[in-house]
């Protein structure tokens, strides 16, 4: 409710996009071995009395990986995005979560409706809003009743 004005613009940002595409990091330096992503330790314990608590007040834990440029702008993902994606969906199906990763989603999103690489802005923020509100969570409350 503060933050009911929209923020203010980043005018650099579309031009940053439009001269800096982003690269592909390279994860483990050639390890191959080695899994790029794995939930472990105080994340997991974390993630875990997370669970809990949610479970604990009879609601429904909904995990959310969250839209980026970088994603959004590659026709393919990462073996760390894979790994990622594969551990949230097994952790979520374990523990009784929803796992929705947003950049698997098609909101119709475009780069003037992100605050930077990572980030949306208020006019990306409302669409992300409107399709989990309408199309996520009011289906599963209709079906609860």
């Amino acid at each position: 409710s503060q933050y009911r004005d929209r923020p203010w613009k980043f005018p650099r940002f579309a031009r940053d996009v439009e001269l800096a595409p982003p690269t592909e990091v390279r994860l483990n330096h050639g390890n191959v071995n080695r899994p790029a992503f794995k939930l472990r330790d105080s994340p997991l314990r974390g993630m875990e009395a997370l669970t809990t608590a949610v479970r604990d007040c009879s609601a429904q834990l909904f995990i959310l990986q969250l839209p980026s440029v970088i994603a959004l702008s590659r026709q393919f993902t990462t073996r760390f995005e894979e790994e990622f994606r594969l551990e949230m969906e097994t952790f979520a199906k374990r523990h009784g979560a929803v796992f929705l990763d947003y950049n698997q989603v098609d909101l119709g999103l475009i780069t003037d409706q992100f605050r930077d690489w990572n980030h949306l802005n208020y006019e990306g923020a409302e669409i992300l809003s409107d399709h989990l509100a309408r199309q996520v969570i009011a289906p599963r409350m209709a079906s609860r009743r």
